[in-house]
């Protein structure tokens, strides 16, 4: 579940270090998947005797991942900035379970029933190597994604792609290090030649335009890279996807089983 890093500033004591630590800090907590929920404005104490200054609330997928950023090698030199610039509190607290997204049924239910096989087999179909820039198409959850990551090792870059933030926001729960982008297939938001390797498992087959897809997928590729693509076969192929297509006629109707 979500955690929060909340920090209540009540006054700076040396401008230009709370200066360099602005100028710097954003970029450490995107790199760990944080979000800014709060960054000062206003507010009202409505109980107590609390006057707290300047408000900062951080979002992260997970306690654990919370403190990763506030103890990592890269926000270390950063806190000491604050500490020194200002008088300040901060506390991680973990937020309480919502209800579960879709995204979440996918993940508990449908990966490791459907789709969870499957990740190392299109890795190894893209011979993914140590050191190599991979993105993945379509990543979902990022089943995919975190095949690849242990190919390309820490010498590498895997970037997982998804129109849909939900899907993200569980992938990110899985890794800090992988880059999660929302954005679609057939508008890929990367310059040409940018990766080794691109891959995409059981996404192709909902893609808007296929083409302009598939066109997206390999202008982002070096030359001499890799395309590897998993789709599903036809249904009378697929009794295990034909079952799950039946189900969701009879429960949605023929638009969603389509």
């Amino acid at each position: 579940m979500s955690a929060y890093c909340l920090f209540d500033v009540r006054a700076i004591t040396d401008p230009k270090k709370v200066e360099e630590y602005r100028s710097r800090v954003a970029d450490t907590v995107a790199q760990y998947g944080g979000h800014y929920r709060v960054l000062g404005g206003k507010f009202d104490v409505v109980e107590g005797d609390w006057r707290p200054g300047f408000l900062v609330l951080v979002e992260f997928a997970s306690f654990e991942q919370a403190h990763r950023w506030y103890d990592s090698d890269e926000y270390r030199p950063l806190k000491s900035l604050r500490v020194v610039g200002t008088q300040s509190n901060g506390l991680v607290i973990e937020g309480c379970e919502p209800a579960k997204t879709p995204a979440d049924v996918y993940e508990e239910l449908f990966v490791p029933a459907l789709f969870q096989q499957w990740g190392s087999v299109v890795a190894e179909a893209a011979r993914l190597g140590p050191g190599e820039r991979v993105l993945d198409v379509a990543c979902g959850t990022g089943v995919l994604a975190m095949a690849a990551a242990e190919r390309v090792g820490a010498a590498g870059k895997v970037t997982g792609l998804d129109v849909n933030e939900d899907m993200l926001r569980v992938a990110r729960r899985k890794s800090g290090r992988i880059e999660w982008r929302e954005a679609r297939a057939e508008s890929i938001p990367f310059p040409d030649a940018s990766f080794d390797a691109v891959v995409s498992q059981f996404g192709f087959m909902f893609f808007e335009e296929r083409v302009a897809a598939l066109r997206e997928m390999m202008r982002v590729l070096r030359p001499g890279g890799r395309l590897a693509v998993a789709v599903c076969d036809s249904l009378e192929r697929s009794p295990g996807y034909a079952a799950l297509a039946d189900l969701l006629q009879r429960l949605f109707g023929d638009r969603i089983a389509d």
